[in-house]
């Protein structure tokens, strides 16, 4: 009988990478949030490009970027302040995927719960990262 009652300690081994994966994402997510570009960010090109080019489903500059531009368009349907915040949210949830995904790959390549835990807030907090998180590059 006692076989069959898992325990908290056996539910934590088995779940724990996922809500701490889940956790990751969330937290990248409200950082991104709170310092994501509310319209077209003038440091880069792309900002205005690809803005444009996913409310109108153009073509970028080569190569021409189809799975970014129709996921900017999805985005862009939702309702938001403009195309421009909606095309960079696209930017901010893929950004806070990826420090998910590091932190479940880091476990799934044999690293320790804080070791991943630590790569994936290392990543998240990467100058360069986070500066191409925030705005639609």
């Amino acid at each position: 009988m006692e076989r069959l009652r898992p325990t908290v300690t056996s539910l934590w081994d088995r779940a724990g990478d996922w809500i701490l994966g889940a956790l990751c994402f969330v937290l990248a997510m409200v950082l991104y949030l709170r310092t994501m570009a509310p319209s077209v960010a003038t440091l880069f090109d792309d900002s205005l490009e690809f803005p444009l080019v996913a409310h109108d489903l153009a073509i970028a500059h080569p190569t021409g970027y189809p799975f970014y531009t129709l996921l900017g368009k999805a985005f862009t349907l939702a309702p938001g302040p403009n195309a421009a915040w909606s095309v960079n949210l696209v930017s901010a949830v893929a950004g806070a995927l990826t420090v998910a995904l590091i932190y479940l790959l880091i476990r799934e390549m044999g690293g320790r719960r804080l070791a991943a835990l630590l790569g994936a807030a290392a990543l998240m907090m990467a100058p360069v990262f986070w500066s191409q998180a925030v705005i639609a590059e």
